[in-house]
């Protein structure tokens, strides 16, 4: 069946959205009656050992795709790859607002 992997990805992708929604809406309902506000300011990374982590995280779970016969889901962990790529180079070019 050659759309087999893009079903699957796309069932990945709506339950990974899913279950973000299912697990963030609980905090967000706590602070909406606690009046806090619900998207608190984010705080800027001070150590690029995240973006470290993500480039090898999503790295070898491309690689591992690749490695299986799934493009698609390989396509895709590298594109999260490169976003960790573009932050790291940012964090050190001082591109942090």
């Amino acid at each position: 069946m050659p759309g087999g992997e893009l079903n699957i990805l796309l069932i990945a992708i709506g339950l990974g959205l899913l279950g973000g929604l299912l697990g963030s809406l609980p905090i967000l309902i706590r602070r909406f009656f606690n009046k806090e506000p619900l998207f608190p300011k984010g705080t800027k990374p001070t150590s690029p050992r995240i973006f470290y982590v993500g480039i090898v995280l999503f790295g070898a779970a491309c690689a591992g795709s690749l490695a299986k016969g799934w493009p698609l889901f390989g396509a895709t962990f590298a594109l999260f790859a490169s976003m960790y790529v573009v932050g790291l180079v940012a964090f050190y070019r001082g591109w942090r607002s």
